[in-house]
């Protein structure tokens, strides 16, 4: 439900790949230039989780180690879950996914809204979160990635999956923060 209640309720510029067709065909309809609440009918949101407690924020530089993550270790606990999905009446999706991993050292969390118009756009929001077990702090690092398909260098890559996709798409914004726990008064 936190990831929803970012979703933006107003106007948007963005059209399916083939509105105007669509539109030019239910002319005759006098619908198509009815006023509709408006909404986000892709469901973007840029949600990075929700903390629970007190939790002291600050930006760092110490990054995610991803090496580490690399390594052959066994994993404890996985899991994935969809936490929302639209296909976008068949002009896309719009999907909100959780990843958890558990090693014996530490874990590892990957939080993504996935947003793909067919033909017009592709949308990321990762979330990543990394905690060792034997450091006090969390690391979170978020990312926001865009591109218009025409302006990606192979337009054909949209319709990859997911976890080849996005690392292809532009970054546009990124931050690094650690997460501490604020510690209680004695």
């Amino acid at each position: 439900m936190d990831a929803l209640k970012k979703v933006h309720n107003g106007k948007m510029n963005l059209k399916i790949a083939c509105s105007q067709e669509w539109k030019e065909a239910r002319l005759s309809t006098g619908l198509t230039d009815k006023e509709i609440l408006p909404f986000d009918w892709t469901f973007t949101t840029d949600y990075q989780g929700t903390l629970v407690g007190d939790w002291l924020i600050e930006d760092c530089k110490e990054e995610i180690d991803y090496e580490r993550l690399k390594q052959k270790d066994k994993i404890l606990f996985f899991n994935e879950l969809t936490l929302f999905e639209d296909e976008l009446h068949d002009n896309g999706i719009a999907q909100l996914s959780v990843k958890v991993r558990v090693m014996e050292w530490g874990f590892f969390v990957l939080l993504r809204f996935f947003l793909r118009i067919d033909n017009v756009l592709i949308r990321a929001f990762d979330t990543r979160i990394f905690h060792e077990f034997d450091k006090d702090f969390v690391i979170r690092e978020i990312n926001a990635r865009e591109a218009k398909v025409c302006d990606l260098k192979d337009p054909s890559v949209s319709i990859k999956p997911q976890a080849e996709v996005v690392p292809l798409i532009p970054l546009i914004e990124s931050k690094i923060e650690k997460l501490r726990v604020k510690p209680t008064p004695d």
